[in-house]
């Protein structure tokens, strides 16, 4: 018998500059909830901020044109 769990999957768009906590903290709390892929939408000023952060969890740079 195989047992088959089926995981979540989460997006986050979150992060600007002087607040990359709340995107970090949304990311964390997804995966200790058990999702089973999490993505983070960030700018690409805050993307390397996120990148140094030991959670495992994508990060996608999108642009913002002003």
């Amino acid at each position: 018998m195989k047992l088959l769990i089926q995981l979540g999957k989460i997006f986050i768009i979150a992060g600007s500059t002087g607040m990359t906590g709340a995107a970090v903290m949304a990311a964390s709390a997804a995966m200790r909830s058990g999702a089973g892929l999490v993505t983070v939408g960030c700018p690409a000023s805050v993307h390397d901020i996120l990148e140094t952060v030991d959670i495992l969890v994508l990060c996608i740079i999108f642009y913002v044109y002003v």
